[in-house]
């Protein structure tokens, strides 16, 4: 399918507003989500692609994927177990007290450095003469 010209148009003008100065500059102070901590990444390891699992299954997967990535491991199965009638045990509290600190400490040190190499290549795009040229 060849790209016509009103949708070349289209790509070129949220091209031109991506690359806005004053939007690049407001990037530049805030956090961005790290690719590798994405909510399908979260989904995907709770039903995996390789397995064929029910409907159910993976309404099922995905919810509590959504709960984990949203509110941490252990609220999350914190409030499904006490929705079910059950009780958490020490040992699932420390599991998933455990898996939430990971899981932010992994975070922190990608964002760090996520976020320290694209302000570099922002910073670079908006000093850089070619960006300028047009």
């Amino acid at each position: 399918m060849a790209l016509t010209r009103e949708i070349g148009r289209f790509v070129k003008l949220v091209y031109v507003r991506l690359g806005d100065e004053n939007l690049l500059r407001c990037c530049l102070r805030v956090k961005t989500q790290n690719p590798n901590e994405s909510l399908p990444l979260v989904i995907w390891r709770k039903c995996l692609k390789t397995d064929f699992l029910g409907k159910l299954r993976v309404k099922a997967g995905a919810s509590i994927a959504v709960s984990e990535f949203n509110q941490g491991a252990e609220k999350s199965v914190s409030e499904i177990t006490t929705a079910l009638g059950f009780q958490l045990g020490e040992a699932q509290v420390k599991l998933t007290r455990s898996k939430d600190n990971q899981m932010i400490a992994m975070r922190e040190r990608k964002s760090d450095s996520q976020d320290k190499k694209n302000r570099e290549t922002l910073t670079s795009s908006l000093d850089s003469p070619a960006r300028h040229a047009d």
